[in-house]
């Protein structure tokens, strides 16, 4: 563990401070880090956060040795009783319906200090409930814009954090952005989206509902994991009809049940979390889904499939499973 920077260091919310002995501090309870009695000023500054040479100063003061500081913060950092920092790393969400701005702010909330966000296509817009679309009324001027608002409560949460409207959905390109997040309020997301992610080398993550269950993943790094078509390809195999409701299912929107919508976001945040990390997301080439009449996550596994050439060096070249 690095002691030398100044961003402040922070004892977790549930490192909980406990006095063993006349002699002996606790911090946490399992796991759980002991330390002696005369610890007990940096464990207070601690609790309230201080820039790691704030701690090394008060043990000087209070007699400690020079590595005090340094090893109670790498014993810390070990029991996970350090709050964690900030990711650097930037996300983007497109889709800013009600799953995708509450996948939003689970995002701010895990700890991203960047958060681009961008509405869908805007080719058609479904009615709630239909499979048939209808072309997007004119934006009413004297309303507020649901993006703007979210943007704006967003930035509100939490200091320190960058919220921004983008106007394409694969904008800022390249390395500023570390994964984008797909939220469709329906079952399936418009695979315009996801195709040109693909294309341009972005590694995205897909999250969905169909009302009565909820679908996250699978996250896709072009050129290492399968990508979407993949899927769609096998689940035609499975149903030679797929294409054609998939076309119906793209243009479906419907409004989750607030705990599968809860879960969705959730557990979108904690894997892009984790694949920002180098973790290892559970949802690489797969899909987490949760039913809501089932009490037990369901993890589904979707191969590269032979017909997509998605990882023979020309991602555009992908068929459609049609």
């Amino acid at each position: 563990m690095d002691g030398t920077g100044d961003l402040s260091v922070r004892l977790a919310p549930h490192a909980m401070v406990l006095r063993r002995s006349d002699s002996e501090l606790q911090i946490g309870v399992e796991p759980c880090v002991v330390v002696p009695a005369s610890y007990d000023r940096v464990v207070r500054d601690l609790a309230v956060g201080a820039p790691p040479h704030h701690l090394d100063e008060t043990a000087v003061e209070l007699g400690l040795g020079p590595q005090a500081v340094p090893d109670l913060l790498v014993a810390l950092a070990d029991a996970h009783l350090l709050r964690p920092p900030a990711t650097t790393a930037a996300v983007r969400v497109v889709g800013v319906g009600p799953l995708g701005s509450r996948t939003a702010q689970e995002l701010v909330s895990a700890g991203f200090s960047t958060v681009y966000l961008a509405d869908l296509p805007e080719h058609v817009r479904p009615e709630p409930g239909s499979s048939r679309g209808r072309r997007q009324r004119r934006p009413d001027p004297d309303r507020p814009d649901p993006l703007d608002l979210l943007v704006a409560s967003l930035a509100d949460d939490r200091t320190g954090v960058r919220v921004r409207r983008t106007r394409h959905f694969v904008h800022p390109e390249g390395d500023a952005v570390a994964l984008t997040v797909v939220v469709a309020d329906g079952p399936e997301p418009d695979r315009l989206v996801t195709d040109l992610l693909r294309e341009v080398g972005a590694p995205h993550l897909l999250v969905r509902c169909s009302g009565d269950e909820a679908v996250v993943g699978p996250l896709v790094v072009p050129g290492t994991t399968s990508c979407v078509r993949c899927a769609d390809l096998a689940r035609r195999d499975a149903d030679p009809r797929w294409p054609w409701l998939l076309e119906q299912l793209t243009r479906l929107r419907m409004r989750p049940a607030p705990t599968l919508l809860a879960w969705a976001a959730v557990t979108a945040a904690v894997q892009a979390l984790a694949f920002v990390a180098g973790e290892g997301a559970e949802t690489l080439g797969r899909t987490l889904e949760l039913g809501a009449g089932q009490h037990t996550l369901r993890l589904r596994p979707w191969p590269v499939h032979p017909e997509c050439p998605c990882r023979w060096g020309d991602a555009r070249s992908a068929p459609d499973p049609g």
